[in-house]
């Protein structure tokens, strides 16, 4: 259970960072760069593997968080970081990649900081809400609210096969 619960956490985190990861991917200023593993030896950099000790790029970020491994949104935002950190790192300043990943950096701390606070928000107004049902508690294992129940729909198990109403009587 403690394993599902942790599943369901993640997914939520997932959910909203997954729009933002996108909108990096097919940024303008991208152009594919960030989106893949940097190959040393294709881009004739031996000394990449010397000067960066934590590659990472976009796509790993996109598989990681497709595969629920961020608990947090911080661990997300750390591994975003570091691509464009790298990328400033390993390219001298004149570089264009250099100028991309420092565009790139400053739009995603922006866009981050704009999700974050959302969520905060809504949190904060879940916090507030309190609906007769649910009381302003959440649900200990999903942390949602107010979920709407619907009973399962049943048929018929004779020849005719039809849904049974709600509330109606049947043999």
């Amino acid at each position: 259970i403690s394993t599902h619960v942790r599943s369901l956490r993640v997914a939520a985190t997932s959910r909203h960072l997954l729009p933002l990861l996108q909108r990096i991917l097919h940024h303008t200023h991208n152009r594919g760069i960030f989106n893949d593993k940097i190959d040393p030896i294709k881009l004739k950099i031996p000394d990449y593997l010397k000067i960066i000790r934590h590659p990472m790029d976009l796509g790993t970020v996109k598989q990681k968080l497709l595969a629920s491994l961020y608990k947090r949104d911080g661990e997300f935002a750390n591994d975003v970081r570091l691509v464009f950190a790298n990328a400033i790192r390993y390219n001298p300043p004149g570089h264009f990649v250099h100028g991309l990943a420092k565009q790139l950096a400053a739009g995603f701390e922006c866009e981050f900081t704009k999700v974050v606070a959302k969520r905060r928000a809504k949190r904060q107004q879940e916090r507030s809400h309190a609906c007769p049902l649910c009381q302003g508690h959440t649900c200990p294992l999903c942390g949602e609210k107010c979920l709407k129940f619907d009973p399962p729909v049943l048929h018929c198990a004779g020849s005719c096969s039809q849904t049974i109403r709600r509330s109606a009587v049947y043999y």
